[in-house]
């Protein structure tokens, strides 16, 4: 059915009071939309103004609030200006309703609600200005260690405790503004600011998180009423500054978080700026007072309790129950508006539950060895049988039992991606990949020794006052913090939302106004090399106090807890420069660590990688074996994982000598170690080595058993986007489906994994995987006799990978680039370019002593003829 057929019959069923009818007509008109063209928003904005429609004549305080996020994100996709006045109006009008419907009051003043909104829009801009002038001012980068950043560490935490206080300065005359309309609180109260507000690392694009207490008998009837309205009032105000995306309201027909189909979240907002704004009504979310709507296995929860009952969700029971980031982020509060006795009685409430005997038992089981390649943990283990408790040691706190389950739980899922150069150069999410884990990491860390600050800089101070942390390590830390808090600020600030995506690496050199994408670029490797000095060092402390028996975890951390916190040696400076795509400044750390340490396997893998990367196969091929012959020869390294990334290794690199039979040979041998572990354990390296078994029998002419590799890497990581093997398991269907002829479905494969590669790496990045791909675009279309377009692609191609090698290195890719280019200026009759490039081809080849190979025959071939076809045009005009 046609959209403007579903908008015609949406419209009729709301002009007959069918509101369920009506909205499930615009949201199919919306979907359809959406999955015709999702670059096309002007389409979206008459379904989108359809369901504000139906949401504002349901009348009721949590409709009204999405028919406003409805038509924020209306107005956020409309240019006609006389239109954005129109949808202006209709946002006027939801606010006039609210008070009118909801507050049965009678507004008297509708131009003030525009003036309060305007205010707050001016005092979040004037914040956001004021970041960026503060980051400017910063203390310039002036290396890469710890120590070189104590004053600007010092400054951006000065910053941040100024965007909080001015976030709960503006949130508490929102609540003043929205008590004037509904009336005086009906009891005493405290909104309580919780999450990064709480800790002062705020930003003026973050989610509000808080809650409500109330005095106590209140926690019921018209008091929790008044407090309900409240918080929708408040809602209504936030949603209207206009940075509210509509996941985070949670329309039934767009995003039902409630149902338990999957298809019914289908929505993604990626035009409403994502700034500040209420924490979405995701059940795993709804940290707000009007909490969470019943679940299929919780019941629902409302943050609007008295201090005892809020302290109540600390309790084992329900924190079990629940799941313990609830419980953890009640843990910290801050007080934005009311009384600040209600704080004081909640925390000491609080503190009664955290500091008693657990009564769940504490055990552990070894997961391995310590020096395996994966991280090697124990497994913590929960149950409330008296039975199985262990009366011989004395009971640890509920504060220190769930302290140290959270770190392992942290340490576990955390994944740095230093050591995987398949992931190099890889967007990283700011919050998630570089804030969350030190913020994480400390709250666990204050929690197991009894302190409740709520500030990661408090929490390092009070570590610091007990003699767990000394004055160095503390430094350290705060450095970490800081880092971490600068980037994610500058980043939400470059996108202007909380967009969380980075770039690391070095950004193509192209004009400003050719570039494709806006993306936050660290500006200086030094930032990265001195956070990760310190975070590696923390989480390798953990780690290892972690690896001990659950009785001696309180020594062992101490232990490993004494040191400064801080490795900043050639090892981890190897590992970050090559996450950034810097190899030959990585390479040089790397072979610094290796004199500095010989034998150390991580040392050679990376070293062997890089070396092969470069394009000096033979010298990988002897460091990995090198490395292999020490795994075999050590009995703590000699697992069958480690032995089997050795394998793939040496695979890789006999393929790239031309030895296709023993690298097939060698890529099989790692399948079968592989298997000793489950493919739900390894699924990364299982499509690492498919893939390379893939490219070592498509070299031997075996295309149908590569394709078959390449379908299990794209089976086995599905449901992975993000990962840079999937993209490389779909371009290499479309090197088999090139080699068989079917230059259409290569040419499909082919933009389907540059597409991914775009979302993974960044549009304008120099990824050498992206080079591959436009290379390979651009041989489809040299086949197809496209030309303009193949030398668009080829070109590219060369120009990112003389970026990545260098322009006066030499390089097999280039090389290849150079054949291909040539071959094209060939078949376009520019003879005498065709000559140039294949000659330089040729001699490049010459001087990477890869005389035998496809490339140098083509490049031969190629200046034969293009010699001879101009040799040839001499002679005719000369004849003329």
């Amino acid at each position: 059915m046609a959209t403007k057929e579903l908008e015609r019959r949406a419209r009729d069923a709301l002009d007959h009071g069918e509101l369920d009818r009506a909205e499930d007509l615009f949201a199919q008109a919306l979907r359809l939309v959406t999955e015709t063209d999702i670059s096309n928003h002007s389409d979206q904005i008459r379904p989108l103004v359809g369901l504000g429609n139906v949401y504002e004549q349901r009348r009721d305080a949590e409709s009204l609030v999405k028919a406003a996020a409805l038509f924020n994100a209306a107005l956020a996709r409309c240019n006609d200006e006389l239109e954005r006045v129109k949808i202006r109006g209709k946002i006027s009008e939801t606010g006039i309703n609210f008070v009118r419907n909801v507050c049965q009051k009678v507004c008297t003043k509708p131009r003030e609600q525009e003036v309060e909104r305007e205010s707050h829009i001016s005092t979040l801009t004037g914040l956001r200005n004021e970041c960026k002038e503060a980051l400017s001012a910063l203390s310039p980068i002036q290396g890469d260690n710890p120590s070189d950043y104590v004053q600007r560490a010092n400054d951006v935490h000065t910053l941040h405790v100024k965007i909080a206080a001015e976030i709960r300065a503006m949130v508490k005359k929102m609540v003043e503004e929205c008590m004037a309309v509904i009336g005086p609180p009906p009891c005493q109260h405290a909104v309580i600011g919780l999450g990064s507000l709480a800790r002062e690392e705020t930003t003026p694009y973050s989610d509000l998180e808080f809650a409500i207490l109330v005095e106590e008998g209140c926690d019921s009837g018209p008091h929790v009423a008044y407090f309900r309205l409240l918080t929708h009032y408040l809602q209504l105000k936030v949603v209207n500054l206009g940075e509210t995306i509509l996941p985070a309201v949670g329309i039934r027909s767009l995003n039902d978080f409630y149902s338990g189909n999957p298809q019914d979240d289908w929505f993604f907002d990626e035009v409403t700026p994502q700034g500040f704004a209420f924490d979405g009504a995701m059940p795993w979310a709804s940290k707000v007072p009007t909490g969470r709507h019943k679940t299929e296995e919780k019941d629902a929860l409302e943050l609007i309790r008295t201090p005892k009952n809020m302290a109540v969700l600390q309790a084992e029971e329900t924190a079990v129950k629940e799941g313990y980031h609830l419980p953890d982020v009640l843990s910290s509060v801050v007080l934005i508006a009311g009384q600040q006795e209600l704080v004081q009685e909640y925390r000491h409430e609080m503190m009664a539950i955290l500091t008693a005997p657990t009564k769940l038992h504490v055990s552990v089981q070894e997961k391995g060895s310590r020096e395996e390649v994966s991280v090697s943990l124990h497994r913590i283990s929960l149950n409330d049988d008296p039975k199985t408790h262990d009366t011989t040691r004395p009971l640890r706190s509920v504060m220190e039992q769930r302290a140290v389950k959270a770190l392992v739980a942290d340490i576990e899922t955390y994944d740095d991606r230093l050591s995987n150069l398949d992931e190099s150069g890889k967007l990283l999410h700011v919050k998630k990949e570089i804030y969350r884990l030190p913020s994480t990491l400390l709250e666990g860390l204050a929690r197991f020794y009894g302190i409740m600050s709520c500030s990661s800089w408090e929490r390092i101070e009070e570590l610091q006052k007990k003699g767990v942390l000394n004055a160095k390590a503390a430094q350290n830390l705060k450095v970490a913090v800081a880092i971490s808090m600068e980037l994610r600020l500058k980043c939400y600030l470059k996108h202007g939302s909380q967009r969380g995506l980075m770039n690391t690496t070095v950004p193509l050199q192209i004009k400003e106004e050719e570039r494709t994408e806006v993306l936050f670029h660290v500006e200086d490797p030094g930032l990265l090399v001195a956070f990760y000095s310190v975070l590696l060092s923390l989480r390798e402390a953990i780690e290892e106090a972690l690896c001990d028996p659950f009785e001696e975890f309180a020594n062992t951390l101490s232990k490993m807890l004494s040191g400064n916190l801080v490795d900043n040696g050639p090892k981890t400076k190897g590992l970050v420069y090559s996450k950034l795509l810097q190899y030959r400044t990585s390479l040089e750390y790397f072979r610094q660590a290796d004199k500095e340490n010989p034998g150390d396997t991580a040392v050679l893998d990376a070293t062997g990688n890089l070396l092969h990367f470069m394009g000096t196969f033979q010298d990988a091929l002897q460091t990995h074996q090198a490395s292999l012959d020490v795994k075999q020869r050590t009995d703590y390294l000699n697992l069958p994982e480690n032995i089997a990334m050795s394998r793939m290794m040496i695979g890789r690199d006999l393929l790239a000598l031309g030895r296709a039979d023993e690298a097939v040979e060698h890529q099989r041998k790692a399948l079968e170690l592989l298997n000793v572990r489950t493919l739900e354990d390894r699924p990364a390296k299982f499509s690492a080595t498919y893939i390379n078994l893939g490219l070592a029998l498509e070299n031997s002419g075996k295309y149908v058993e590569a394709d078959e590799c390449y379908q299990k890497v794209i089976e086995i990581l599905r449901m992975s986007r993000g990962n840079p093997l999937l993209a490389k398991a779909i371009n290499n269907r479309g090197n088999v489906a090139s080699k068989l002829g079917k230059r259409k479905d290569a040419l499909m494969f082919y933009k389907k994994a540059l597409d991914m590669q775009f979302s993974i790496f960044g549009r304008d990045t120099a990824h050498p995987d992206i080079a591959i791909g436009y290379n390979n675009i651009g041989t489809i279309y040299l086949a197809m006799g496209e030309d303009d377009m193949a030398l668009e692609a080829l070109q590219r191609s060369l120009y990112i990978k003389r970026q990545l090698h260098g322009e006066e290195n030499d390089h097999p890719s280039i090389a290849a680039s150079m054949v291909n280019i040539a071959a094209l200026f060939q078949q376009m009759d520019r003879h005498r370019e065709s000559l140039i490039m294949s000659e330089s081809a040729e001699k490049m080849l010459d001087r990477l002593g890869q005389t035998q190979g496809v490339d140098m025959a083509t490049a031969m071939g190629v200046t034969g003829i293009s010699l001879a076809t101009s040799k040839m045009y001499k002679k005719e005009n000369q004849e003329v």
